[in-house]
């Protein structure tokens, strides 16, 4: 690119020169298709708003073993199949 041009003139020149990123095709799963499917686990907090109880109530149900937990690192986390299995045995 030569240094006779302007600035805006070598931007433009430079932005010209651009070609767009191919499309991909390897993809598994679109962003799309994966803010449509219903999240697997819930947050402590999620899952207590979608019980309707407070955290303290449900921390004591996952102490006494009520509720089931996975651990990944610090976090904690309730599956959906947990909770369903939880609000069946509540009947």
């Amino acid at each position: 690119m030569s240094t006779d041009l302007a600035p805006d003139a070598q931007r433009q020149t430079f932005r010209a020169e651009r070609r767009p990123n191919p499309p991909r095709t390897n993809r598994v799963l679109s962003s799309q298709s994966v803010s449509q499917q219903p999240p697997l686990r819930f947050e402590v907090h999620e899952a207590a708003r979608m019980l309707r109880m407070s955290r303290a109530q449900l921390y004591n149900r996952m102490k006494d073993g009520l509720i089931r937990v996975q651990k990944d690192g610090a976090r904690t986390y309730i599956t959906r199949a947990e909770l369903e299995r939880y609000v069946a045995s509540c009947d």
